[in-house]
């Protein structure tokens, strides 16, 4: 099951340099243009090991497929908007019930694996990095 396409952070929202415990999307500002930041994106994962699983050029959207990471199967999803690129990690796990559930990497303590790999990702990517909380319901 993919995730649901990665909204962008409402409008009004606070995006914050400071990650707190509660963020859980990374936005980061580019200077490139937005198909560049889109292929970027694509790019840096793929460097990290991960599979797109799908990728839009019309939306500049892309998700990957779960990469194990510190023993933890995490999933990305991007997406491009004007010269923002929001960018959410996912833990993926799944029992006999459910063939996959896919739920929003948070910072919490900062120290689970979702979030170091969102600020790795982040970091490769450049530009300037700011936080925020989604709307989108978990």
């Amino acid at each position: 099951m993919v995730p649901a396409p990665v909204p962008a952070p409402a409008r009004g929202s606070v995006l914050e340099a400071t990650a707190t415990k509660e963020h859980d999307t990374m936005v980061i500002e580019l200077t490139d243009a937005p198909a560049v930041a889109w292929r970027r994106l694509a790019q840096v994962l793929v460097a990290r090991g991960y599979a797109i699983e799908h990728s839009s050029p019309e939306l500049l959207t892309l998700t990957t497929y779960p990469l194990s990471v510190d023993n933890s199967a995490v999933r990305v999803s991007g997406m491009v908007e004007g010269q923002k690129l929001t960018v959410r990690t996912y833990s993926v796990s799944q029992n006999d019930s459910n063939p996959e559930i896919n739920i929003r990497g948070r910072r919490r303590g900062g120290d689970n694996s979702q979030w170091r790999e969102l600020e790795a990702i982040g970091q490769q990517l450049g530009g300037t990095v700011r936080y925020t909380t989604s709307v989108a319901p978990e």
